[in-house]
């Protein structure tokens, strides 16, 4: 299935192996609408194409990986063929909050909705690139990169805070995606890619936003 293949390659880019497949964590929309009927979820979260659910049932906290119905046929699809980078995208960039949070949690370390909306932004590039374009080629690199972060386009119906939050990691990734294509794409250097970006992912997001600064 789709959703576990670009879990298996964050997997290999950052050296983590999980002990769950995503796929397993994936809910459509009646799911959502049964959570949102208990009051377990906020019901604005109808509204969203996408998004990573972290809510308690009695004492236990329970995670679901919601995508809209469209987005979650794509997710069991057998390939990649005949789907719009639009919309895996979205769908890359759920699965990379649903990997990163978990994969957080193994290590005992906290994170932030920032954090790993910076790091979604960065996984969406790196998997656009790595998994569906089979001939690097710098025109190809130039046209991930531009489509992505050529023009930002916020999720509908975000409050202030949740704007700047999105702008920022949105701005920040644009910068160091630059970054990683000056350094290790063109050509492709894989083994110093995934060097750096597993260094870069366990830096403190401080040190992360620092370290993007310098780039």
């Amino acid at each position: 299935m789709v959703a576990n293949v670009i879990q298996r390659n964050l997997e290999k880019i950052y050296g983590i192996a999980l002990p769950v497949a995503v796929n397993d964590f994936v809910i459509d929309k009646r799911t959502l609408e049964q959570l949102i009927a208990l009051k377990l979820i906020d019901a604005s979260y109808i509204h969203r194409r996408g998004a990573l659910l972290i809510y308690c049932e009695g004492e236990e906290i329970n995670i679901s990986l919601y995508l809209e119905q469209r987005l979650y046929e794509i997710s069991e699809k057998g390939s990649f063929e005949n789907v719009s980078l639009n919309d895996l995208c979205t769908v890359f960039e759920e699965i990379s909050h649903f990997f990163h949070l978990i994969s957080f949690w193994q290590s005992n370390r906290q994170t932030t909705q920032f954090e790993l909306e910076l790091l979604g932004e960065i996984d969406k590039f790196l998997l656009s690139f790595l998994t569906l374009v089979p001939i690097p080629s710098e025109e190809k690199l130039r046209q991930v990169y531009y489509r992505l972060f050529g023009r930002f386009i916020p999720v509908k119906g975000l409050d202030t805070q949740q704007w700047q939050r999105y702008y920022c990691s949105y701005r920040l990734a644009a910068r160091y995606c630059s970054h990683l294509e000056r350094k290790f794409l063109k050509p492709l250097k894989l083994d110093a890619l995934t060097s750096e970006l597993r260094h870069f992912r366990r830096l403190p997001c401080s040190e992360k936003m620092s370290f993007i600064a310098r780039c």
